[in-house]
């Protein structure tokens, strides 16, 4: 087997010298200078799909399918580029066309319950209840000025006696106004800032082990993309141990708007190492004598109790029915027919009276702004 060796150039004479020949390119190689000991050679030999490539023959494969491969990125992006310019035509086109829509088919836009319970408001009312509303109106806005002091006030309503009740989108924008009134117009003027309705979230599944700072904490610095920059609105109502589990705690949680609509589409908040399921949390009073609405038991006129179990006239814990009926529910069968009535009062997935009041709720809040 004469022949040079490619990796040291030495001559190849003898018949049983170990050597490796390319399988492209035929060139030999001593099995010594590809550092190969004898008993690897003999193993390697008797392999019957063994085929030795040498480096340069692997460079040049290699570089084929390198160039290949960069045909193959190369037109995808040019591909890329034309469905681009076909994207950005038709979104012209349609850009067009909404300018030329008739105003008829566009619709008024709708707030989110979140955005309208989160307005602040406050009343400046007159010392002199003579004074009329525009000259309070006057007087504020040569100390208010809205563009001077930067207020993003959202309505002006009047008040009785010459007064003016102002929102605005955020309580900064409140507290300022209540101090600019404070200091150059205490004397004929009161200020007060009403308690704004804010959405609330309900967190549950929080481990047990996240103690009440640790939530507080952990709430906003986890979740920082998705509360709001500025929330002067942030506060936790409550936090206790979730019902029918002994592992876990939930929280109920009053945010500001932008935060509440964030946190809704995520659907979840990260709390320690668990993300935590986040629900809607409208409060709507009911009474646990009557089970009535828009009040508590304390206030309720009624002197006996109604059983939510059951409708009948007694405390719940002496409930022995198996039958569930809603005491709500079941004075509106005689006028819908169709209504449900077997479930519990408490039942809020289930009770139709219960869905009315909240919605009655939020069309009171939505009418009220």
């Amino acid at each position: 087997m004469p022949g040079t060796c490619k990796a040291c150039d030495g001559d190849i004479n003898r018949r049983n010298e170990k050597v490796f020949s390319c399988f492209l390119c035929s060139n030999k190689s001593h099995a010594k200078c590809l550092k190969i000991e004898d008993a690897e050679f003999k193993i390697l030999q008797k392999l019957n799909n063994f085929k030795y490539i040498c480096d340069e023959c692997l460079i040049l494969q290699n570089s084929e399918k390198v160039d290949s491969l960069k045909a193959s990125i190369d037109k995808c992006l040019t591909a890329i580029e034309n469905q681009n310019q076909t994207i950005n035509s038709h979104g012209t086109i349609i850009n067009d066309l909404l300018q030329k829509m008739p105003s008829s088919f566009q619709k008024d836009h709708v707030p989110s319950y979140a955005s309208v319970t989160n307005k602040s408001t406050v009343i400046v009312q007159p010392k002199n209840t003579e004074k009329k509303v525009s000259e309070t109106k006057a007087e504020l806005l040569g100390k208010v000025n809205p563009v001077e002091n930067n207020l993003n006030i959202s309505n002006v309503k009047s008040s009785r006696s010459g007064g003016v009740i102002i929102s605005c989108n955020s309580s900064k924008d409140t507290k300022k106004i209540v101090e600019i009134v404070e200091n150059e117009l205490r004397e004929d003027y009161n200020i007060k800032q009403l308690s704004n309705l804010c959405p609330r979230i309900r967190i549950s599944g929080i481990p047990k082990e996240i103690t009440s700072e640790m939530f507080s904490k952990s709430l906003v610095h986890q979740n920082q993309l998705l509360f709001n920059d500025v929330n002067e609105d942030y506060k936790v109502v409550s936090y206790s141990s979730q019902r029918k589990s002994d592992k876990y705690l939930q929280a109920v949680v009053q945010i500001d708007t932008v935060s509440y609509n964030n946190i809704m589409k995520a659907g979840k908040l990260l709390i320690g190492y668990k993300y935590c399921k986040v629900w809607d949390a409208i409060d709507v009073r009911r009474c646990y004598n009557c089970c009535g609405f828009h009040h508590h038991s304390d206030k309720c006129d009624q002197n006996f109790p109604i059983c939510p179990r059951c409708s009948e006239k007694h405390k719940v814990q002496e409930c022995k029915s198996d039958i569930l009926k809603c005491t709500n529910c079941s004075m509106l069968k005689a006028t819908n027919a169709n209504i449900n009535t077997n479930h519990a009062a408490w039942d809020i997935n289930k009770c139709t009276v219960y869905k009315t009041h909240v919605e009655n709720f939020k069309k009171i809040i939505f009418n009220s702004q």
